[in-house]
């Protein structure tokens, strides 16, 4: 489950940098990271949340959540 929560840091983190240097994806250890990769790390950090009862904070932009202009899943 930690190297999950790790890659899962890592895309978040990609993705950020990506939407502030306003690309649309990134390479991560040899793969393409784009919106729906975010979309499987945002699933998986919901069910983790669900799971070990913990908030997660993604800082001043919900990547998960509404609040943000891109990266954003429905």
């Amino acid at each position: 489950m930690l190297v999950e929560i790790l890659r899962a840091a890592k895309i978040l983190h990609q993705l950020r940098l990506a939407h502030g240097a306003e690309r649309g994806a990134v390479g991560l250890e040899g793969e393409m990271v784009d919106a729906p990769m975010l979309k499987q790390v945002c699933d998986f950090l919901h069910k983790l949340q669900g799971r070990i009862n913990v908030k997660i904070c993604l800082g001043r932009e919900n990547h998960c959540g509404s609040k943000s202009s891109w990266p954003r899943h429905t």
